[in-house]
């Protein structure tokens, strides 16, 4: 949304709606209560609706805000006249096109996510009710594994009934009821009821462990829970928390389709009847085209502010100046990742301030 048509929408939504029917349009139409949205009290109501209009424009859901508005108070003299002047916003051409985040280039907070088609595509599959539950991404050192679950949370945020559940297993030596308890807490779960091991082999406690978990996950069931595990590098990974988390990626992909694993930096063999059917995310470095494509897509959210051939100058300038930069420090050649992303943050600031 440029910013001619920014203004002239919010000032056709502060005379055609009151804070009282854009609080219910909101909740009512978008589900998005006003709460999450107004974290200031005492707040003007011009105020308010910069502040509602800013955040639809950074979320993606501006498109939906302007056909809800102008559907929902079609006699609004204001809102007629603002579609008018601006007939790409009719709501006669029907609703917007669904966001697919999947494939978003900016997260929350404008952190950048660039490249990592392989990771998007399988993504896309493991939100698909007849494709893979369990997702094992891999790569050298410091090469965007972990950044994986920024885009996960990011999809998961903007996907309604989905959870993210992130364990990093490199903080400490979990056992199985010390795991079970971390996830426990993050699924708002009475932990003292963690079952307790009888006078039974440890492979059936820890079954029993991963099916207290998963019983929460389908009672009610209407939530997609995607456990995010992490780490294995630093830490000793115990028999038994491997048995865990195998039990976890069996059922998920045998038993419990609200159920999504992803194992990052995981290098253990899982059980060998689901092999098969598990997607799997090698890292592959990023290279000049990709960033192309991603300042390109930069470029179409700021309606295309530059010409092509100038991002491409841009890229290879970035590029110069990263290799540059390890030319003269060779054993930072490891990190050229971070080095890359540091020198994105800072030329998107630059272009797209």
């Amino acid at each position: 949304m440029e910013l001619q048509e920014r203004t002239d929408f919010i000032n056709a939504l502060k005379d055609d709606y009151s804070l009282p029917t854009l609080t219910a349009l909101l909740l009512n139409k978008l589900d998005k209560p006003i709460a999450n949205i107004i974290i200031t009290t005492g707040m003007s109501y011009p105020d308010v609706l910069q502040t509602v209009v800013q955040k639809a424009i950074e979320e993606g859901w501006i498109g939906d805000l302007v056909y809800h508005a102008t559907t929902q108070n079609s006699g609004g003299v204001n809102l007629k006249a603002f579609v008018q002047n601006h007939p790409d916003f009719d709501p006669a051409k029907g609703p917007p096109m669904a966001v697919d985040w999947v494939m978003a280039h900016t997260l929350r907070a404008r952190r950048y996510f660039f490249g990592r088609k392989d990771l998007r595509a399988a993504l896309k599959e493991l939100r698909s009710p007849d494709g893979a539950r369990v997702l094992v991404v891999n790569g050298q050192r410091v090469s965007g594994k972990s950044y994986t679950n920024e885009l996960i949370a990011f999809l998961s945020e903007r996907t309604p009934k989905n959870k993210t559940i992130y364990m990093n297993l490199d903080k400490y030596v979990f056992e199985a009821p010390n795991l079970t308890e971390m996830i426990g807490l993050q699924m708002g779960m009475d932990t003292t009821r963690i079952p307790q091991q009888q006078d039974e082999q440890k492979a059936r406690w820890v079954q029993r462990l991963v099916g207290w978990i998963l019983n929460r996950v389908v009672n009610p069931g209407d939530v997609t829970y995607w456990f995010v595990f992490d780490g294995f590098r630093e830490q000793t990974l115990l028999p038994e928390t491997k048995d865990w988390i195998d039990e976890l990626a069996v059922q998920a992909e045998t038993n419990v389709p609200q159920c999504r694993v992803v194992l990052l930096n995981y290098t253990e063999t899982l059980p060998f009847q689901i092999s098969d059917f598990i997607s799997r995310e090698e890292i592959k470095p990023i290279g000049r085209d990709e960033l192309i494509e991603f300042f390109k897509l930069l470029n179409v959210d700021y309606n295309n502010k530059y010409e092509p051939e100038d991002l491409v100058s841009k890229v290879d300038v970035l590029l110069a100046e990263v290799d540059g930069a390890i030319a003269s420090k060779p054993e930072t050649q490891i990190e050229r990742l971070r080095l890359v992303g540091k020198a994105v943050k800072q030329t998107a600031g630059l272009l797209f301030a």
